[in-house]
């Protein structure tokens, strides 16, 4: 049998927990009334949003409504907006935006929710084109699993359940005939 030096547990223990105090750090609070430092001249990042690139956050918004849903993605913006994809598509969005990425959806298009979300996740600024060919300044990948009010599109709703009495009523019925 193989001894395993204490070295080794040390190690082991303390990238245990390093992965838990990560998991445990609460996420910043960010308004998107923060992203943004004013200039006369041109929009520029706030000190806060480019110290908070790579950080847990958690901001407040409403999901973008969107002629065709993004594939495991969609958009967040401070206020509801509706962005037509024709003619300018996404140039309509607010410079404030961030396109939420659900690691969960695997690419599939997900449903709209009109109501106001609350996403957490890690943020990432700086231009990136994106698999759709869309070009994003500002990213959230969410934590976790797909949450459940972000339903996926398309699913087929779920089947009646029927009892044990309903069954049995049904098989009478059926034998009398």
């Amino acid at each position: 049998m193989k001894t395993v030096s204490l070295k080794s547990i040390l190690a082991i223990f303390l990238i245990c927990l390093g992965v838990m105090a990560q998991a445990a750090v609460k996420p910043v609070p960010l308004a998107f009334s923060e992203f943004f430092v004013p200039s006369p001249t041109a929009l520029q990042p706030s000190p806060k949003l480019l110290a908070l690139s790579g950080k847990r956050v958690r901001l407040d918004g409403y999901m973008v409504k969107t002629e065709e849903a993004l594939p495991g993605a969609f958009y967040l913006t401070a206020h509801p907006t509706f962005c037509d994809e024709e003619g300018a598509g996404t140039a309509d969005l607010p410079p404030a935006c961030v396109r939420v990425i659900v690691r969960g959806a695997k690419n599939r298009p997900l449903s709209f929710v009109g109501r106001p979300l609350i996403v957490t996740g890690t943020l990432q600024v700086g231009a990136q084109t994106e698999a759709d060919g869309q070009i994003s300044h500002f990213r959230l990948i969410l934590d976790g699993p797909e949450p459940t009010s972000l339903p996926a599109a398309h699913t087929q709703p779920a089947k009646k359940q029927l009892s044990k009495k309903t069954i049995h009523s049904k098989r009478i019925k059926e034998t009398q005939r």
